[in-house]
């Protein structure tokens, strides 16, 4: 069961998975801590120039144009439709029944005590150990539907201000005019919109999942790649290779003896080499 719980929630996973960096940090500060670290640091990491008097006066005119083209709603339209468009084929592939190895683990049995089921025998064993398996993966495609569109009632308003904005400073108000008369005829009020939604229209998304293969292909072995160029930069320096005046300068800096200085970051680098020497059991695959 873990495994395909695992396939419907890993690109939602991914999407809201924190940076290296703040990953490492979860591990010293207490989670309340932590979240609002986070997020604090993400709202700073994203800003943009101010608005000169110019584009602040477009701003109205820019904002009657994202109006059309983002009309409340139409955001979360956007990300029911995509949803739609991403369970629908997932919901396809997931399985009606048991596997046997699930069947195994609740019936305190292995694998091979029911390899010599049958497929309805099988069929009829999953029934009776989960009547209702096929209607779980129903309410994970719910739940993830239901949050996206919770997301784009709080999304919409801050990406129609920042749309407004973009639009003021991208556009001369002789273009922002004529774009707007555009949406006032029949052809260019159909055009606005629908022009944000059509994105999630499953002509556009069936022939992105086709590229998909190239795209990772294209991508390479990324890992690899990165061990192998880092493998350039010196490691980070021990007690021992720095030089006499830096190991008096740091146990200064931290307030404490060069003894004590050599003995933590010996330790630490001792509990590397453990770390190398026995690497955490890689866990990804449930």
């Amino acid at each position: 069961m873990k495994k395909h719980f695992a396939t419907l929630a890993a690109p939602f996973a991914l999407a809201l998975a924190p940076v290296p960096a703040f990953a490492q940090a979860e591990e010293y500060l207490p989670a309340e801590d932590f979240d609002g670290a986070f997020l604090s640091a993400l709202g700073a990491m994203f800003t943009a120039e101010e608005l000169t008097e110019d584009q602040q006066a477009l701003l109205p005119l820019a904002s009657t144009v994202v109006g059309k083209l983002l009309p409340e709603g139409a955001y979360a339209r956007v990300m029911e439709e995509t949803m739609q468009g991403i369970f629908k084929p997932l919901m396809g592939m997931m399985p009606d029944q048991m596997s046997v190895a699930d069947m195994a683990d609740a019936l305190g049995m292995s694998e091979e005590d029911l390899a010599e089921l049958t497929e309805e025998e099988q069929a009829e064993v999953g029934a009776m150990i989960d009547p209702v398996f096929a209607d779980r993966f129903g309410v994970i495609s719910d739940i993830f539907s239901d949050k996206m569109k919770a997301m784009a009632d709080v999304i919409e308003p801050g990406m129609r201000e920042g749309l407004s904005r973009a639009y003021a400073s991208r556009f001369t108000r002789q273009e922002l005019e004529d774009v707007n008369a555009f949406f006032q005829t029949p052809s260019g009020a159909r055009y606005a919109g629908e022009s944000m939604v059509i994105f999630s229209d499953p002509q556009v998304t069936s022939m992105t999942m086709q590229a998909m293969p190239q795209m990772l292909e294209s991508m390479g072995d990324i890992e690899g790649e990165m061990v192998e160029r880092m493998a350039a930069f010196s490691p980070p320096r021990d007690f021992d290779a720095l030089t006499p005046e830096e190991r008096t300068r740091l146990a200064g800096l931290l307030d404490i003896s060069e003894a004590t200085l050599e003995e933590h970051m010996n330790a630490a680098a001792a509990e590397d080499d453990m770390e190398e020497a026995w690497p955490e059991e890689d866990d990804s695959a449930y």
